[in-house]
């Protein structure tokens, strides 16, 4: 089995980082940082709006000037800060000074698919009553929506949002780029994740169980259901 480094994984997370941005969310590029805004129905209780990855060894009170504006200019008042990278150490330096408090720390696990016998790793099924599926037409659409919204807090969505996020997913199944998983008990929709595809690599976010429903081995399903979508649309070099 292919085995990663602690750098071609981290490699690989920004990779995504960077090629995968969910529809709605509004975006700042420059050559110090990404600037991404999220709306309202994908915001947390408790997590900022407005988040910004440093990239670059400039000042960061320049940065956080320039970055500030930004947030005002949407609506928020709060940046949730994210230095990686060679610049981390200073970032974060001058970010504790600022006064910045840390909001959470970030793991990043990655398993090397390429190479391994997909079919032998899922022989082991899924729990009892439990049965993982692909989000790809109007009913497992509604129950992603459903958990997603529950799981994560989120006020509902309007009706144009739910429009355009089934247009999004339903092109992002054609052009196999992203793709959303279900999971349920005994018919229920109790477990979902969304994935995104960047050549080689497949990455599993945003994943819920809902309080009902965990500890029976349902995010294990879905991180396996992944796999089979990943031998489908992958195409490792």
């Amino acid at each position: 089995m292919e085995h990663w480094t602690t750098a071609e994984v981290l490699a690989a997370s920004q990779g995504l980082d960077e090629a995968w941005l969910p529809s709605g969310i509004e975006v700042v590029r420059t050559d110090d940082c990404l600037v991404l805004c999220r709306p309202v129905h994908l915001s947390s209780p408790g997590s900022s709006r407005v988040q910004a990855s440093i990239k670059s060894p400039r000042p960061f009170v320049e940065i956080r000037t320039e970055v500030e504006r930004l947030a005002q200019a949407w609506g928020s008042n709060e940046v949730l800060w994210r230095a990686e990278g060679e610049n981390a150490p200073v970032a974060n330096e001058s970010l504790r000074s600022a006064g910045a408090s840390l909001a959470l720390t970030e793991r990043v696990m990655a398993r090397a698919l390429h190479g391994t016998d997909v079919d032998a790793w899922l022989a082991g099924g899924n729990p009892s009553g439990v049965s993982t599926h692909l989000v790809a037409d109007e009913e497992t659409f509604e129950a992603l929506v459903g958990v997603e919204t529950t799981g994560w807090g989120w006020p509902p969505r309007s009706a144009d949002v739910l429009v355009e996020d089934w247009a999004s997913l339903r092109a992002d199944l054609e052009s196999s780029s992203k793709f959303a998983l279900l999971a349920t008990v005994d018919g229920t929709p109790a477990s979902v994740a969304r994935l995104a595809l960047s050549e080689s690599v497949v990455r599993l976010f945003g994943a819920v169980t809902l309080p009902a429903f965990r500890g029976r081995g349902l995010c294990r399903s879905l991180r396996a259901g992944s796999a089979s979508p990943f031998a489908t649309f992958s195409r490792p070099s």
